[in-house]
Formats: structure tokens, C-alpha cells, sequence
């Protein structure tokens, strides 16, 4: 009688939330409901997730439809589920014959490592990688593998004063081996998709006990839905970045947990946190997660014992002094490098913590003004409904199974980092910011699918009897259907992600490279050249590399030997009177003269006076600044610079 009350009252939650959803696709998503009253005016126009209301309504009004269809007819559901089971199990029998299931999990990473490989460095070769910040950590790799460790000059000229990653360190002997930024973008793309093994082997040993038959097929599935993972596309497409290495290594921590290998949970993390200063942020939150799971832990089985053998429960005092110490070890690396290794380098304080300079000037005027003014942080998380969009999109390829579990806590201070950001882009999907989030996130789709499966264990650490396998068929249809479903919003290799100004283009050719490269070929290999975002990457192994439209050049100016530029690219931001000027600007500080001209790619540089692609340059530049004379220039920089070179 009890349980029949339990279902009836399931069954009315779940149709009070289909129809929550239905009406508010048909009423709140709409262009003149709530969510586009929210919006800046322009939002829905921008480039940055402009289809957020066709996206969003879509999702509510299948979803809705979907629990609204669970309520009203559960026993059809369980019958489908019934005829569906049976070759799902067969399907998992044959995954666990002989080496099977290991060889298709390798073999889906090797595919999935060689797809993201293939499309970035695909990406790259048709120009459309950038400065920031691809050609800026080449230069830093390439300078490093040199000697010179960390040496740049694109933002800094020491990379440590900007973010610090010793693991460059060891990995810098690869690119010495092959002095190329494709070399970091297969290094990006195998590290992310070997994310996928740890995930599945963690998969398997917490759903085996629940599902003794199933579980190799469910953590198969989960690890493609983890290949497939927008986010991780996205991570992928956004140029390069030294955290990515931290995405497998976290996976791997967590893995290394549940079997109580300490040793490997411990130099998983202690590789995280050289990837970059925030990860100890995350490493302290795993340290607090491993603390609490020690406090009632399963004793891992022998090594004779197989994976399905029920584990005893006991308070694991080394695993609680474990992950005590890397608790205070991450917190310790951040705030060392935050505050005092990237000032010390730098010069400065970190340019990073500018991005929060609206909550205030440090940490007790920020603790003051959140008890003074709560509502002004409410206001900047859940204001904008781009940003609740952003982290719908992180759970909605996982089914939402991440919220069952404590673990998703573990998130919280890369989600904190970028939701207290000053920018909107850092909330969003399409860069690397999300890089660190990506695998607490399927750690606790792990852990939610496991408590989804309904069989804890009794007293005596032996398995409880759960529900029917029909529970598994149906979890296994519901990740699937929100995988597809988040699949069908965002594809990384759509034609342009990212908002104005900073857009993140995909494999469609704007630029010419053989005028690139009969440029190039005259300019020496040690000759210091400011550029362009996008010829930036592709002339990254050199000791001396500058953007021409980046302010910094107005202090190096006197650093520069040489210009090449495509005089029509002005993408990233990069504006066409301002540019103009700062190139005539630097040309007379430096002496410099027209070396080539050819296809609206000009090659600058000393000694330089060809008689006809001098007259032809000064020409053409001439007419585009007439074009672009009605454009704003920053006063600040006119002055600086002068108003005659703008004219």
C-alpha cells in the first residue's frame, strides 16, 4: 500500500514537472516571454549563443513531454523497457567476452583523439587558430624546449606572470623534437580523449555491484557520451591550453579512489596541479571529497577478489589523511600562485584577478560587501539567462545525473571561477574554461547513475535486492536521448562560436595562405615581427612576437624588426582605422620599409625599398584608411601615438 502511494506519488511530481516545462517553452521561452525580457537588448541578436530561446524552448518542451509521457504511461514504458532489455544484456554478455569491451574503449579513444586531432590542426592550417592562445604558448613551448624557460613576449615576457605550468617543463623536450604548434594540438587532443579510459574503468567498478550484467555496456556508453561531450569539442577547438592535461589526471584520481590506490590517486593530483595555478582550487575540493568518503569507506577487495565481490565498510583513516593533505596542498598552490609567484614574475598582480575586480579590492572587501549587498552577487549569477543556459548545457548531455550526487560539490570552485567573472564567455560552453569541470561533472554522472540503479548495500556489506533490470534498460535510453538531444544544440565544428569581437571561427578559409607563405619565406627565422592574430600561431618559433593591434605594442615598439600583415583580416577585435595607424606608427619608429606586397599581405622590414610594392603598399593602405575613416579611435591611443598616422 505504502509503495503503491510512493509511485502514485512519483508519478504526479512527474507530471507536475512535464507541464512545468511545456508551459514554459510555450510561454516564459518565447521571444516576448520572461527569458528575452531578461536579456540585454542586443543579445538576441549577438553571435554568442544567439539561438539560446529556440535552444532552451526546444529542450523544455521535449523534456517536458517526455516526463509528462513517464507519468501517464509507465507500464507501457516498462513493457517497451522489457522488450529492450534482454538484447541490451546480450550485447553487454558479448562486451565482457575476452578482451572485447577494453579493445572497443580503446578503440572509440583512438577515433575520438584522432577526429579532435585532425579538425584543430585542420583548423590551424586554413588560419583560423589565433594568437591567444595558440601562437602565444608555441612561442612559450618553443622558447622553453630552447632554453629559455618560459620565455615569451605576446602578453608577457615571462609566462609564470601569467599563469604558472610548470608542466611545460617536461613536455617541452616533444616540441624540440617536432618545433611545431600542431604538436600542442595533438597533445590537446590525445590528453582529452584518454580522459574516456578512466572514466570507463570507474564507471564499471561502481555500477558492477548493482549491475552484474549491464555494467560494461552502461560504462561503454558513458564514455562515449564523455567523446562526444560538447564542452570537450569546445575545449578542444579553443586553441591550446596547458589545463587539458589536468582533465584525464582528474578521472584518474577519481578512479584511483574507488580502488584505493593512494599512490596513483596522489601523483594524478600532484600532475594537476602543475598544469596550471586554479587546479589546486579543484584538488583541495577532490582532498575534502576523498576526506568525507573516507569516513564510512569500502575496504577495497583482494587482489584475488573479482570486481563484483561486496566490499566492507570502514573508516579509512589513511585515505582521510590523504586527502586532508592535498585539501590544504591545493589550496596552498593557488594561493602561492595567485599572490605571490605571478606578481613576482609579472611584475604586477595577476591580470586574472581583474575579471573580479567588480566584487572588490581583495579578499576582506569582497567577504564585506557579499554580507553588505548579497543580492549583487544573486543578481550577477542568475541574472543573465545565458548563464543558468551555459550550465544547463554542462548536464544535460549526463541526463542531469551529475545533481544525485555530493561529488558534483567538487566543481564548485571551477564554477565559481567563471560564473564570478566579470565576462559572460567564461560561463559558456565554447572555450577552455569549462576544461575543469568537464571531469567532476562525469565522476558524478558515475556516482548518480549508481545511486539511479537502487541497490545499496545491507548492513552485512552484502548487495540488497534493487529493481528489476528494466531500471537499467530505461537509464541507459534516458542518457542516450539527452546526449543525442545535447548533440543536436552544439557540434564543435559549427561554423563560429563565441560573441562579438572574440569569435572563434571553424574551418571555413578567410585568409590566403600562399600569400602568407610568400611573405614568410623573406623573413628570417630570428627575426622579431609583430603580426596578426592569425598569422601570430604560424610564426610562433622565434625569441621576439608581437600582435600589431594589441596595446603592449606601444611599449615594444622599439623590440620590433619586422611587420607582416594581411591589411583586410580584422577579425578578433582587431579594428581596421586603429590598426592602419599603429602600423604606419610602427613602421616610421622603426625605419621600416616595404620589403613584399602582394594580395593585401605586406611584409615590413629594415633595409627594405622595393620599387613597386612600396608605391602599391603606401596605395592601398592609403585607400583602406579612407575607407575606415569614420571609425572611432581609442583617445587615449591617439594621443599616444599621434593624430597623423589615423589620418
Amino acid at each position: 500500500m505504502q509503495a503503491g502511494r510512493q509511485g502514485n506519488l512519483w508519478r504526479w511530481a512527474l507530471a507536475a514537472a512535464g507541464l512545468a516545462l511545456l508551459a514554459a517553452a510555450g510561454l516564459l521561452l518565447t521571444p516576448r516571454g520572461w527569458v528575452a525580457g531578461a536579456l540585454p537588448a542586443a543579445a538576441l541578436a549577438a553571435d554568442f549563443n544567439a539561438s539560446l530561446l529556440a535552444e532552451a524552448r526546444a529542450a523544455a518542451g521535449l523534456l517536458g513531454a517526455l516526463l509528462l509521457a513517464v507519468a501517464l504511461w509507465p507500464r507501457q514504458l516498462l513493457a517497451l523497457a522489457g522488450r529492450l532489455t534482454p538484447p541490451l544484456l546480450r550485447l553487454d554478455g558479448w562486451l565482457r567476452r575476452g578482451r572485447r569491451w577494453a579493445l572497443l574503449l580503446a578503440l572509440g579513444i583512438v577515433l575520438a583523439a584522432a577526429g579532435l586531432a585532425g579538425y584543430s590542426i585542420a583548423r590551424h592550417n586554413t588560419f583560423n587558430s589565433k594568437a591567444y592562445d595558440l601562437g602565444l604558448h608555441a612561442q612559450v613551448w618553443w622558447n622553453t624546449s630552447q632554453g629559455r624557460l618560459f620565455a615569451g613576449s605576446v602578453e608577457v615576457d615571462n609566462y609564470l606572470g601569467d599563469h604558472i605550468s610548470p608542466i611545460i617543463l617536461p613536455l617541452a623536450p616533444l616540441y624540440r623534437l617536432w618545433p611545431d604548434p600542431r604538436l600542442l594540438l595533438l597533445l590537446q587532443a590525445a590528453a582529452l580523449a584518454m580522459g574516456a579510459w578512466p572514466l570507463a574503468l570507474l564507471a564499471r567498478r561502481r555500477l558492477l555491484p548493482h549491475w552484474s550484467q549491464g555494467a560494461h555496456l552502461a560504462a561503454l556508453l558513458l564514455a562515449a557520451i564523455y567523446l562526444t561531450y560538447p564542452a570537450l569539442g569546445f575545449v578542444n577547438r579553443f586553441e591550446f591550453h596547458e589545463e587539458v592535461f589536468a582533465v584525464p589526471l582528474l578521472l584518474l584520481a577519481f578512479w584511483a579512489l574507488e580502488v584505493r590506490r593512494l599512490g596513483a590517486m596522489s601523483l594524478a593530483l600532484a600532475l594537476a596541479l602543475l598544469t596550471k595555478e586554479d587546479v589546486g582550487l579543484t584538488v583541495a575540493a577532490f582532498g575534502l571529497w576523498a576526506c568525507w568518503r573516507g569516513r564510512a569507506a569500502p575496504v577495497a577487495p583482494a587482489h584475488n577478489a573479482s570486481e563484483e565481490s561486496p566490499a566492507r565498510r570502514t573508516r579509512d583513516r589513511g585515505l582521510q589523511a590523504v586527502g586532508a593533505f592535498w585539501a590544504a596542498t591545493g589550496l596552498a598552490w593557488s594561493l602561492l600562485a595567485l599572490f605571490i609567484l605571478i606578481p613576482h614574475f609579472r611584475g604586477a598582480e595577476s591580470d586574472t584577478l581583474a575579471r573580479y575586480a567588480w566584487l572588490g579590492s581583495g579578499p576582506a572587501d569582497i567577504l564585506s560587501g557579499a554580507l553588505r549587498d548579497p543580492g549583487r552577487i544573486a543578481g550577477h549569477l542568475f541574472g543573465d539567462p545565458r548563464r543558468l543556459w551555459m550550465l544547463i548545457k554542462l548536464l544535460l548531455p549526463l541526463g542531469f545525473l551529475p545533481l544525485l550526487s555530493p561529488a558534483l560539490l567538487i566543481a564548485l570552485p571551477a564554477l565559481a571561477i567563471n560564473w564570478l567573472a566579470g565576462n559572460l564567455y567564461q560561463a559558456s560552453i565554447y572555450f577552455h574554461y569549462a576544461a575543469l569541470t568537464i571531469p567532476v561533472l562525469f565522476a558524478a554522472a558515475v556516482y548518480g547513475v549508481e545511486r539511479v540503479a537502487g541497490r545499496g548495500r545491507g548492513p552485512d556489506g552484502s548487495p540488497q535486492t534493487g529493481p528489476s533490470a528494466h531500471r537499467f534498460t530505461l537509464s541507459l535510453l534516458w542518457l542516450a536521448a539527452c546526449a543525442l538531444l545535447a548533440f543536436s544544440f552544439d557540434q564543435f565544428w559549427q561554423p563560429r562560436t563565441g560573441q562579438a569581437n572574440w569569435d572563434n571561427h571553424s574551418l571555413a578559409r578567410q585568409i590566403d595562405p600562399a600569400a602568407f607563405q610568400a611573405a614568410a619565406a623573406l623573413l628570417p627565422a630570428d627575426g622579431a615581427v609583430a603580426t596578426t592574430e592569425a598569422y601570430a600561431p604560424h610564426l610562433a618559433n622565434r625569441a621576439g612576437l608581437f600582435l600589431l593591434h594589441d596595446p603592449r605594442i606601444l611599449f615594444v615598439v622599439d623590440r620590433v624588426d619586422w611587420v607582416l600583415v594581411d591589411l583586410t583580416d580584422h577579425r578578433y577585435g582587431a579594428q581596421p582605422r586603429q590598426s592602419y595607424g599603429l602600423l604606419r606608427w610602427v613602421a616610421a619608429q622603426r625605419g621600416l620599409g616595404v620589403c613584399h606586397f602582394a594580395d593585401d599581405v605586406a611584409l615590413l622590414g629594415p633595409g627594405c625599398d622595393d620599387p613597386t610594392a612600396g608605391p602599391a603598399f603606401q596605395a592601398r593602405l592609403a585607400a583602406l584608411q579612407g575607407e575606415a575613416r569614420e571609425e572611432q579611435v581609442n583617445p587615449v591611443l591617439l594621443e599616444f601615438v599621434g593624430a597623423e598616422y589615423f589620418e
